[in-house]
């Protein structure tokens, strides 16, 4: 979809399901078109924030959050 539509960032999520997980997608996504993701996840342990740093996120929030 991010070929085709070309958006400006990509909201991202850990887990996809089956296949790849979303740190592999929005590694793939950026290296080939150049678009950052955003990461939205309730993953928070430090392994898995590691792994969302090495794709260059334009940022990661945590789930669940509040209107602040």
């Amino acid at each position: 979809m991010a070929d085709t539509y070309r958006p400006d960032l990509v909201l991202m999520d850990i887990t996809l399901g089956r296949g790849e997980d979303g740190i592999s997608a929005a590694r793939r996504i950026c290296e080939q078109l150049g678009i950052r993701s955003l990461f939205v996840t309730a993953y928070g342990d430090r392994v898995t924030l590691d792994r969302v740093q090495t794709v260059n996120p334009l940022g990661v929030v945590l789930k669940p959050f509040d209107k602040e």
